[in-house]
């Protein structure tokens, strides 16, 4: 987005999810709340914001008496170049969340502050979304197979089966996840993925061999 045009293109792209909540016949103008956020690889120069703001929050409001005239249109502008804070100095999520978008191409190992669920989902996303159409279809028929496998033991013991098909089970499961591991790994996919993905352990991985 040209730094020139920033905020009027985004008060132009917020006009089309309210106009999208039209109805036809009958309809009292009820809308739902649009919130329009700028993801901004540059400072913005106009005036429009605080110098020091990383996050900046804007309404249609009443000049003069400084009051909100519709509060469910809301534009957001985050300016990432004035975010520099260090991995270890984040405390609010926000904060975290900053940190990773700012940082999402060129991190190597996740900060130990980051380490919560949530982000270490974000990364996994990330990852998967950058691979190409083939190694995506890949990644999701291993994953596919793994909560196959997972079905089926837990159909096998709600029938009270279980002992007889683990055995059939496992000698051909061990074989085909040993194989999606290599592959996966091959790929450049990290070990926390692949045991996602193929249920076999830290342990089981390591004795894996991928040729360079």
């Amino acid at each position: 987005m040209p730094r020139c045009d920033a905020t009027r293109r985004q008060r132009y792209y917020s006009t089309f999810p309210i106009q999208e909540q039209a109805r036809r016949g009958t309809w009292e103008y009820f809308l739902y709340p649009v919130y329009s956020i700028a993801l901004l690889n540059f400072r913005l120069d106009d005036g429009s914001t605080d110098p020091d703001d990383i996050i900046s929050i804007g309404k249609i409001t009443n000049i003069k008496t400084g009051r909100i005239m519709y509060d469910k249109l809301t534009y957001v502008f985050i300016e990432m170049p004035k975010f520099n804070k260090d991995p270890d100095a984040l405390t609010p999520h926000v904060e975290k969340w900053l940190y990773i978008m700012n940082n999402l191409a060129t991190i190597e190992e996740v900060p130990p502050g980051l380490r919560e669920d949530v982000f270490m989902e974000f990364l996994d996303e990330a990852e998967i979304a950058k691979l190409d159409a083939d190694d995506r279809l890949a990644y999701h028929r291993s994953l596919k197979a793994y909560r196959d496998r997972i079905n089926t033991e837990e159909y096998a013991r709600s029938e009270g089966r279980r002992e007889g098909i683990e055995i059939g089970m496992e000698m051909g499961m061990a074989a085909r996840n040993r194989e999606i591991a290599k592959n996966l790994l091959a790929k450049g996919f990290d070990m926390d993925t692949v045991r996602e993905a193929t249920g076999l352990t830290p342990e089981e991985l390591s004795t894996i061999e991928v040729q360079p």
